[in-house]
């Protein structure tokens, strides 16, 4: 309905489809991302009150998914893997970066902007996402410029790439990819297909390795959803992370499975650039970081792993990490 509204310029029905969005978020917080955030996004109209609307509502949603963790009803632990990367959405955590980057641009908030995007470019499989180059074009801009660019119509911001929408005075069809990846504001996060797949070779992607591991999940977290991250050592700005989403087999299945059960014990896989690097992970809500975890070594620091290109490291042999409560 807001969609429409906006398409047809009824302000009015725009209104009153943002109170219904609202409402829906109220119910369901954990799916407010795609209410009034992605609707903002888009809205050639929204003003900086709205704006940072969208942005409080995004916080909203770290706070009640980290939440989400500690119940145990079957709803709840089936949504919570639908929050990270899954079958249906391979891409959400880079396309959800880089559009609240954008919005935080335009809210005047430069460091959130470089942060949202930094993370775009770094978060579960962001190597091979074939949005990647516009992000990085963003930082190399700045927050200011983009605001700018996107104010004066030269620039079409991530989640406003349908007909009516911000900058998008016409259906929007991404040019790469023979026409098949379509509306790239759903796309950015849905499409299967990455810059490999390119066939005009205008997609780049990043060199990078990969980190393979175990970790055992705490007792005391019923639906886990650990962050866990490549460090390069003193440096505490991590070279990648992956959220550790449920395992599935995009072929076959658009579904996610159950979170794994309490304590037991199960596999991450981090892209990360070549170096030499360890694993952390936690287990948080919102600021408040509940348990950490690192690579495993009997004595002393973590385990540095050395990460080279194209290839696998793999530890899973080594004793897995284990979550410890922070004290």
């Amino acid at each position: 309905m807001t969609l429409q509204a906006m398409r047809a310029g009824d302000q009015a029905s725009v209104d009153a489809g943002y109170d219904s969005l609202r409402a829906a978020t109220d119910a369901y917080t954990s799916f407010s991302l795609f209410g009034v955030t992605l609707m903002v996004a888009g809205d050639p109209d929204a003003d900086q009150a709205l704006i940072e609307e969208a942005l409080g509502e995004y916080d909203r949603l770290l706070v009640d998914f980290g939440e989400l963790q500690y119940n145990d009803d079957a709803l709840s632990r089936e949504r919570g893997s639908r929050l990270g990367d899954w079958a249906s959405a391979p891409f959400n955590m880079p396309g959800t970066q880089a559009l609240m980057g954008d919005m935080a641009a335009r809210a005047g908030d430069s460091d959130r902007a470089k942060r949202h995007w930094y993370t775009a470019l770094r978060g579960n499989e962001a190597y091979r996402w074939a949005f990647r180059d516009e992000v990085q074009a963003r930082l190399d801009m700045g927050p200011e410029a983009v605001a700018e660019a996107i104010a004066a119509g030269e620039l079409q911001p991530f989640g406003a790439r349908f007909e009516g929408a911000l900058g998008t005075s016409e259906s929007f069809v991404d040019p790469r990819f023979e026409g098949r990846i379509g509306n790239g504001s759903c796309t950015i996060c849905h499409t299967r297909l990455g810059a490999f797949d390119d066939p005009s070779g205008d997609s780049s992607s990043v060199e990078v390795g990969f980190i393979r591991g175990t970790m055992l999940l705490p007792e005391g977290v019923p639906n886990p959803m650990p962050n866990v991250f490549a460090l390069p050592g003193q440096d505490s700005t991590p070279k990648a992370f992956q959220i550790s989403r449920i395992e599935w087999d995009q072929d076959i299945s658009s579904e996610p499975l159950p979170a794994p059960e309490p304590g037991s014990e199960v596999e991450y896989m981090i892209a990360t650039p070549p170096g030499l690097q360890f694993v952390a992970g936690k287990i948080s809500v919102d600021q408040r970081d509940d348990y950490k975890a690192y690579t495993a070594r009997p004595i002393g620091p973590p385990r540095y792993i050395e990460v080279r290109a194209g290839e696998i490291a793999d530890i899973t042999d080594s004793e897995p990490m284990v979550f410890e409560p922070v004290e």
